[in-house]
């Protein structure tokens, strides 16, 4: 800074502080710091030399088109900077410094050496249709907490999209994809899937994508789908079937062994298959649905409404209530409004 602009700063504060004004307040006014205004009293001229960089180092005209030509050879066009200085001082030739030479091709704009805008398109959200059992099934993976802070057990489950039945589940001191793919073996097997019939969607954790479990999955014909990432929302039946198991009363603080894990989960998933009246289900059980009875249970219902709604039609709407579930069930998406009964 030249010294009169110093000169009158130091003049302007020095007003200040005679109207009144503390030193600090005036110097923070104008964003100078008090160690350096005390500086500027003692010396009057500002002792720095410049910065390092000197003009004279700066590379001439022809030096740059050196570089230029350098990094079009066919051999170069291609590598990386500093691979590609490398390479030519391997060949005898340095021309600069690899920041130097990105600098000048850069300022050149030479073909293929700008940086290219990175694409980050937007993930789609995944669309999975179900008409039935056995199409498409949700998976995922939950921490238990073990007596050890910090120590988890974890509970592998997946549960049919059309009937919500939990068609497999386990509890595992690990998350691996090895434990994953036997999983899916013995699920698959049990439920009579056929090759190419059947779609697993999870999320994008580590087990999920591993490849033994894909390999498993190109073996037998499984599609494999995954939501995008951070949005549990892609996995919904799968977390809300969480938020069930977790919200029960008698979920414990935490589990005091591997054992006692799968007894409570067992103790769970058979209520949950077996004799929870489903809302989603127009309250009847998934096993109920997945096994394909649940017309006959709704064609008692509607019977036993109509019988009342004839005898007593005063005590009913305008609307009648029937019983059915949706003809197709879609991940995220509104069902059908079509119903089976």
């Amino acid at each position: 800074m030249k010294a009169g602009l110093r000169a009158l700063i130091i003049t302007a504060v020095d007003i200040a502080v005679d109207s009144g004004a503390g030193l600090y307040k005036a110097c923070l006014t104008i964003q100078l710091c008090p160690r350096r205004l005390l500086r500027w009293r003692k010396t009057e001229e500002d002792g720095r030399k410049g910065g390092y960089r000197a003009q004279g180092q700066r590379l001439s005209e022809s030096e740059k088109d050196a570089v230029v030509a350098a990094f079009k050879r066919p051999e170069i066009a291609d590598l990386p900077v500093k691979v590609a200085c490398a390479t030519l001082m391997d060949q005898g030739l340095y021309t600069a410094s690899p920041s130097t030479c990105a600098r000048v091709l850069a300022e050149r704009a030479v073909a293929g050496r700008q940086r290219k805008p990175r694409l980050t398109g937007k993930a789609s959200r995944p669309e999975l249709l179900a008409t039935g059992p056995g199409q498409v099934w949700c998976w995922d993976i939950t921490w238990l907490d073990a007596p050890l802070k910090g120590t988890y057990f974890y509970l592998y489950m997946a549960i049919d999209m059309f009937s919500r039945k939990v068609v497999v589940w386990e509890v595992y001191t690990k998350e691996d994809g090895t434990l994953a793919r036997d999983l899916f073996a013995a699920a698959m097997e049990a439920e009579r899937i056929l090759p190419g019939t059947l779609i697993v969607h999870a999320d994008n954790g580590k087990p999920m994508r591993s490849l033994k479990l894909r390999a498993l999955f190109d073996v037998l014909q499984v599609t494999a789908s995954y939501g995008r990432p951070h949005t549990s929302n892609d996995n919904a039946f799968a977390e809300s079937l969480f938020a069930t198991f977790k919200g029960r009363i008698s979920f414990p603080e935490y589990f005091a062994s591997l054992q006692s894990a799968r007894d409570f989960c067992m103790e769970f998933f058979t209520w949950y298959n077996g004799f929870h009246l489903h809302s989603s289900l127009d309250f009847v059980t998934p096993q109920t649905v997945h096994d394909g009875v649940h017309p006959d249970v709704f064609a008692k219902r509607n019977s036993l409404l109509e019988l009342n709604r004839v005898a007593h039609p005063s005590r009913h709407g305008g609307k009648a209530k029937v019983f059915g579930i949706p003809a197709e069930v879609r991940l995220k998406h509104r069902t059908s409004m079509t119903a089976v009964m």
